[in-house]
């Protein structure tokens, strides 16, 4: 009886974990669209995420937001031609 018990109290801090890991991802990691960057800054260098993601804590990291839509729009990329 006692391993069963043991066994249960074992399963539900397993779960516990993995419920306050799970929080802490969609809480703290922070996914840039394709039309937006920010700009983390905080402890270490400044960082810009581009189509990507970052941890920020918000007690150890400042975001900036960035709008790219305009300058993906309005740039234009030449490419060399090759011969």
């Amino acid at each position: 009886m006692e391993i069963i018990i043991a066994i249960s109290i074992g399963i539900g801090v397993l779960l516990i974990l993995l419920f306050v890991f799970l929080a802490l991802i969609t809480r703290f990691y922070v996914k840039a669209p394709a039309d937006r960057a920010f700009l983390k800054t905080g402890s270490g260098k400044p960082k810009v995420i581009f189509n990507g993601g970052e941890w920020v804590f918000p007690a150890l990291h400042k975001i900036s937001w960035v709008d790219c839509a305009r300058w993906i729009s309005t740039s234009s990329v030449q490419r060399p031609t090759r011969c």
